[in-house]
């Protein structure tokens, strides 16, 4: 192991992990209305389709053995220090930029993902940019 290499696997030793903690408590108030633009019913054979178009509903209904849960398809917002682009800044993303640290494109162990700010150099900018939103979750 180099001793940039060293030096980085120290200094990360360094960084405090906590956890994060959820709202609980309080007179939250979760209510919402729903004003559908229309609604109608499709039926083939022994199945029975109900929806309405207007503001999405965010609710599951369930009949016999299926079940059909209405909501939001979200994706993962792009961030500098999600290397292997799940949503999450995490351990594994850090493992993958060690990996990579002092690398330059052209290089077998250069990975693209890694160089956040795309100067072709996977450097202690890049590192700073994955420690600085380490802990983000696109979800």
């Amino acid at each position: 192991m180099s001793t940039p290499r060293t030096l980085l696997v120290l200094l990360l030793c360094l960084v405090p992990v906590g956890p994060a903690m959820g709202q609980s408590g309080g007179g939250y108030d979760l209510s919402w209305n729903v004003i559908p633009g229309g609604s109608g019913t499709m039926t083939g054979g022994t199945y029975t389709l109900t929806g309405s178009a207007g503001q999405p509903v965010t609710a599951a209904s369930a009949g016999g053995t299926f079940a059909v849960a209405g909501g939001f398809w979200t994706f993962p917002t792009p961030v500098a220090g999600d290397v292997d682009g799940d949503g999450l800044v995490d351990v594994v993303d850090l493992l993958w930029l060690v990996r990579a640290f002092g690398t330059y494109r052209g290089e077998a162990a250069y990975v693209a993902a890694c160089d956040f700010n795309q100067d072709d150099a996977i450097d202690v900018v890049d590192l700073l940019d994955l420690i600085y939103n380490f802990g983000y979750s696109a979800f």
